[in-house]
């Protein structure tokens, strides 16, 4: 649906934060490197603490996307979640 709206047609409640796409980009390294799997060139320890300290970015990705798809937290949000 989003994809054949025209650009001008999306709601835009100002600028993009920096901050939050520094963190979402950290964010998805996170869960790249939670997803490669086990990383053999380390101990079982050392590939279970890397894959359990990236645990937290899954989450936290989709929260920044959320955060963006609702218009950046600006305007109502009980507007943006209705159903067209």
């Amino acid at each position: 649906m989003v994809a054949n709206t025209p650009r001008s047609a999306i709601p835009r409640s100002g600028p993009r934060n920096g901050n939050i796409d520094v963190l979402r980009l950290i964010a998805a390294i996170g869960v790249i490197a939670l997803h490669v799997g086990p990383f053999p060139e380390l101990s079982q320890t050392g590939s279970d603490l890397i894959r359990s300290s990236f645990r937290w970015c899954v989450p936290f990705f989709f929260m920044l996307t959320g955060y963006y798809l609702l218009g950046g937290g600006g305007g109502n949000d009980r507007q943006a979640c209705r159903s067209p």
